[in-house]
């Protein structure tokens, strides 16, 4: 995998991580607010109009009978247990008779009242068990995903160390050494990014290169002032010389072998006679002269 793919893969990986623990936060968030205000707005209402209306039996008058109707309309709009429709029509049946005076229908619609506030504070209750278990869910959520973006982290981390933190160690520790005159100290290839496998290795060429006699290079000149120079040396020497590489190509030659022949320039590259031949270190390469009486001998 090259490096900038893996450094995206893991990078992304984080931030999706941190992304979704967002999201999940203001999730919780927004759901605990609707469920605050659907226990205010439903049982509380309720509540409210069952104490109004016990507030009413207990002090009877004209002025409490109309507070009583208005609290059991409330109450009838406002229905959220399945306990409550029974108590409102008890209340609706025995609230008059209670209003009038009855004990027996003021003992009912007491009992009754006090049961539908009874309700809705169970369902109070209920909501509030709801949204602390959807509060703690929510939390738990939070920590996992906050424990795996660690864990992410963790995990990217390491494998940034093991596949570009050490190799690059390596490779400064083995310069190093190399500097300090250890010249056989290379480069140890790791398993990681194809770049920083590429780069291992061509430090260990260039190290070998290095260390290579420099009568074992290849004796090839490429650089053009150096092939120029050479060809001033060559001049100055009697004769045609011409320099071959070890598969047979002219690489320099003085101006007396420059105006040869393509036949005598095949007989320098296989060395025959008059044509003298000087091997160039362990390269391969030769040195071929023709003197400057075997070329005025020739007819």
């Amino acid at each position: 995998m090259r490096l900038r793919t893996e450094l995206r893969l893991g990078i992304g990986a984080l931030l999706a991580v941190q992304a979704l623990t967002t999201l999940a936060a203001v999730s919780l968030l927004g759901r605990m607010g609707p469920a605050v205000d659907v226990v205010m707005q439903e049982n509380v209402v309720s509540i409210e109009a069952a104490e109004d209306m016990l507030a009413a039996v207990a002090d009877p008058s004209p002025e409490s009978t109309q507070h009583f109707i208005d609290g059991l309309a409330r109450a009838r709009a406002n229905v959220t247990e399945e306990a409550e429709p029974a108590l409102l029509d008890v209340l609706e049946a025995r609230g008059p008779a209670a209003l009038n005076g009855d004990a027996e229908a003021r003992h009912d619609t007491v009992k009754a009242a006090r049961a539908l506030a009874e309700v809705n504070r169970d369902g109070m209750a209920k909501a509030s068990v709801a949204a602390r278990w959807r509060a703690f869910a929510g939390a738990w959520s939070a920590v996992l995903l906050g424990l795996l973006s660690f864990a992410l982290s963790l995990v990217l981390t390491r494998r940034l160390r093991a596949r570009i933190d050490d190799p690059l160690q390596e490779l400064a520790a083995a310069l190093e050494g190399v500097q300090e005159g250890c010249a056989v100290r290379r480069v140890e290839v790791f398993e990681g990014p194809e770049e920083v496998r590429r780069v291992s290795e061509l430090v260990n060429r260039l190290l070998d290169d290095r260390r290579r006699p420099l009568d074992a290079r290849p004796a090839q000149v490429h650089d053009p002032d150096a092939r120029a120079a050479l060809r001033l040396v060559l001049d100055e020497l009697p004769g045609a010389v011409v320099v071959f590489s070890a598969d047979g190509r002219p690489q320099v030659a003085n101006l007396a072998a420059l105006a040869l022949e393509a036949a005598d320039l095949d007989v320098a590259r296989a060395g025959a006679p008059p044509w003298k031949v000087t091997p160039i270190g362990e390269t391969g390469a030769r040195l071929v002269r023709r003197p400057p009486e075997a070329q005025t001998e020739d007819p």
